[in-house]
């Protein structure tokens, strides 16, 4: 009975000796396999060695990892040398779309706009029409219409006194009343691809409308 009791014990004790020999044996295995460390936005990895079959030997080139999860990548482009060499991450991966020219930022609550330019060079019909957007009245005191050349009409004490009110300013020589405003000009201030400016009376752009 002891006999057997002691053997039992020996057997107990040899496995548990080899499942830890196991398991240090995994420990260490996982550790020697571990992925190299992650590679951020940008960073050039070493330049791939030229391709032996070519007889004149190619380029050196560089590949661009980007890190999207832990242990994932994604190979972007590869490049040759001198073509990476000075070039900024956003040149790779593009930039934003550039500002048009002539652009006229614009307040976003218009109360008046401008909606049309007639008669453009001609001094006797030359107008431009300005219309109201806004349901409570509106007072143009001190507004100010702009060209190109940055000639200014300034507005009167007039008003629009409601939604879809207009008045037009004519360029020539005339004389004022509540729906028609004269800029008493020599010559015609209009022609076609010009920006039409008007402001209200604290400087912010009400309108801009491009001539077609």
């Amino acid at each position: 009975m002891k006999s057997a009791l002691k053997i039992l014990l020996i057997l107990i004790v040899n496995i548990i000796v080899s499942f830890s020999a196991a398991l240090a044996a995994l420990y260490w295995w996982e550790k020697t396999q571990s992925d190299p460390p992650p590679i951020s936005v940008g960073e050039i990895i070493a330049p791939l060695a030229p391709n032996a079959s070519d007889a004149g030997g190619a380029v050196p080139t560089h590949v661009i990892a980007i890190e999207l999860e832990p242990n994932v990548r994604l190979t972007a482009i590869a490049l040759p040398t001198e073509a990476i060499s000075g070039v900024a991450v956003s040149d790779l991966v593009g930039e934003s779309t550039p500002t048009p020219e002539g652009f006229v930022p614009v307040t976003r609550d218009r109360l008046v706009s401008i909606v049309s330019v007639f008669g453009m060079g001609d001094l006797n019909s030359e107008t431009v029409r300005i219309q109201s957007n806004a349901d409570e009245v509106v007072s143009l005191e001190g507004w100010t219409i702009q060209d190109a050349e940055n000639n200014i009409f300034t507005f009167p004490a007039i008003q629009l006194i409601r939604k879809g009110i207009f008045i037009e300013l004519y360029t020539r020589l005339g004389h004022t009343t509540p729906f028609e405003l004269y800029w008493d000009q020599p010559e015609a201030r209009w022609q076609s691809g010009e920006t039409v400016v008007l402001r209200d009376s604290t400087g912010q752009i009400q309108s801009a409308y491009r001539i077609p």
